[in-house]
């Protein structure tokens, strides 16, 4: 139950809004639904921050004439 006004609201579910900053420094919002396994909503966390702000790809560096 959460307060709204002086009421008293049971809701079905609820998310957790979570902002996440991109690789190219934009910002992103992903509403994740909440789990009281926490286990379970961390997977979820993980998986859908990373679908919205994906994770920085690992650079290949060029190959020089003296390497």
């Amino acid at each position: 139950m959460l307060p709204v006004g002086d009421e008293l609201i049971q809701y079905d579910s609820i998310a957790v809004n979570t902002i996440v900053r991109n690789k190219t420094g934009e910002v992103r919002s992903c509403d994740i639904l909440f789990n009281e396994n926490l286990e379970e909503f961390n997977n979820e966390y993980l998986k859908y921050t990373s679908e919205v702000a994906p994770p920085a790809r690992t650079e290949t560096f060029r190959r020089t004439a003296w390497s």
